[in-house]
């Protein structure tokens, strides 16, 4: 019984040696690669300062698509609600909570190796997929929802391998399904179209048990357990909304709109749905080569060796069937490069069954040791300067506060009139409600990247506030050759109503990888 205890001690101070390896890790290696990080001046992605704003309006009373637009769930804006309260003229709110999402995803990945491999190498498989996730270019800036999803999603995947490695045992118990379902709803309440996996986890779970085990009750009881969870992680967003009367606006905006607005396919038929998605899953695939690869490679073999899934035939159709359903999911409508982090998940498997032929080669424990010692030690400080030399925050964006266009801007704005109303015109929010810590004043504070023809009151309302001359100043981005006339040209009433003060420029990479020459121009209105 006591060495029972000692053993059991062993693990539990192991565990919290790992935990504490992996959030320094996380921390360093974020503060590198994260434009959200103190390292840099702001954080200068659109989508980031978008769920940055919308964080700020819930922290100060407004309520998400009622008082905002904005298309993302409402969990990812809680997340941001903490960050503002934690900085509210920065990121660094988020870059704390980007590290902490990291160090939980890694965790995770390091529990699910411990199923398979020596603890050490557990470790090892862990920092190698945290080098992979913070160096590939679907990170981009950070702060994506899909970074937030990670832990989740790791989750999953390591109560998958859990089950499927003695899938004969009732190796989950019904809670565990109960807190699976909720973490699975709390994905569905950052970006929907992510919970493909947890939806492939459960549906794997009951089939095998339904059809291998025979086991009607339990796949049928799991599920309703698991459907419970989900339900109950939405419960709070109900009721949120109908006591602010905003319910019909969640729905409206979160759900119908955007599973009309952003798909690109014009015909319809199963054959183009699926070629769509292949094409996209191919294009953003290459954006991310090396996560690619090395996620393709851990499905393929998890699936053909027995160094994960050991007795059985039926689970190596697992991971097949898991991988599958979140391409479709992810790619069903539209595509971008970042959507491709999530499958970051998938990368430990190849890791581990490498190394778990490595220890069956390599039979003295102590040598197997040392080089996972030896490696995770190399890894942990090369990433460092390999980070500042690969990531795109580090090649792109800017460490000095004054030189970015937003402190160019607040600061003229906070001179001339402190008090000012600020239209963020015809494009995503450029971050210009950040340093000076105001709320937008105009529900569509940003131009969505919805096809007008599809949803028409975003770019109208823009247009009215433009139009009656409702903000004090007005801050217009082109894409092209810098050419002022253009901007009178798409907006005839600017010139009537307001005068050009301000101009600058910036250089992107954006998140097609294509390097950028962005001009912001800053008008006032007319005394």
């Amino acid at each position: 019984m006591n060495r029972l205890s000692s053993e059991n001690k062993n693990k539990s101070v192991n565990s919290l040696l790992a935990l504490l390896l992996l959030t320094a890790f996380s921390f360093t290696v974020l503060y590198i690669c994260t434009s959200s990080s103190p390292r840099y001046a702001i954080n200068p992605w659109v989508d980031a300062n978008a769920f940055f704003t919308v964080g700020k309006g819930m922290a100060k009373g407004m309520i998400p698509y009622k008082d905002l637009f904005e298309q993302k769930g409402p969990l990812l804006y809680l997340i941001h609600c903490i960050a503002y309260k934690i900085s509210n003229t920065s990121f660094t709110g988020v870059y704390v909570l980007e590290s902490l999402s990291l160090t939980i995803t890694l965790f995770f990945v390091y529990k699910l190796a411990k199923l398979c491999i020596n603890e050490k190498a557990s470790v090892l498989v862990s920092v190698i997929t945290g080098v992979v996730i913070t160096n590939t270019f679907a990170l981009y800036l950070g702060d994506s929802a899909e970074e937030f999803c990670l832990p989740s999603l790791a989750i999953a995947i390591y109560y998958l391998v859990r089950f499927f490695r003695n899938p004969d045992s009732k190796e989950l118990k019904g809670y565990t399904y109960f807190i699976c379902g909720i973490l699975a709803g709390c994905v569905a309440m950052i970006k929907y179209s992510i919970i493909g996996i947890w939806f492939a986890w459960m549906a794997c779970i009951a089939l095998y048990t339904l059809i291998i085990k025979k086991d009607v009750k339990s796949a049928f009881v799991n599920s309703i357990i698991f459907l419970i969870g989900m339900g109950v992680s939405f419960i709070p967003w109900i009721i949120y909304f109908a006591a602010n009367g905003a319910l019909k606006d969640f729905i409206v905006t979160y759900f119908i709109i955007n599973s009309g607005s952003y798909s690109r396919d014009k015909t319809t038929g199963i054959l183009h749905l699926l070629k769509n998605v292949y094409n996209r899953l191919v294009i953003y695939s290459l954006y991310s080569e090396w996560l690619s690869i090395l996620s393709f490679a851990g499905v393929v073999l998890a699936s053909v060796t027995r160094r994960i899934f050991p007795k059985k035939l039926v689970p190596h159709f697992v991971f097949p069937a898991v991988f599958i359903c979140h391409i479709f999911l992810t790619y069903f409508g539209t595509g971008i490069a970042y959507y491709h982090l999530t499958f970051a998940v998938f990368v430990p498997l190849a890791f581990i069954v490498l190394f778990s032929y490595f220890e069956m080669l390599v039979k003295d424990k102590k040598i197997r040791q040392a080089v996972s010692i030896t490696l995770t030690a190399v890894l942990c400080i090369g990433v460092i300067p390999f980070s500042m030399y690969n990531s795109t925050s580090s090649k792109t964006v800017h460490r000095k506060t004054e030189d970015t266009v937003q402190y160019s801007f607040s600061h003229y704005i906070t001179e001339h009139n402190p008090n000012a109303k600020v239209l963020n015109l015809g494009f995503l929010d450029g971050g210009f409600y950040v340093m000076n810590d105001t709320l937008p004043p105009f529900k569509h504070f940003e131009r969505q990247n919805i096809p007008p023809e599809k949803y028409a009151e975003n770019v109208n309302e823009q247009m009215r506030y433009l139009n009656e001359a409702l903000a004090d100043y007005v801050i217009v981005r082109q894409t092209k050759e810098p050419d002022e006339k253009r901007n009178h040209q798409y907006y005839p009433t600017l010139s009537k109503n307001y005068s050009l003060v301000k101009t600058q420029q910036e250089k992107i990479i954006d998140v097609n990888t294509k390097e950028m020459t962005l001009t912001f121009y800053l008008y006032e209105k007319n005394k």
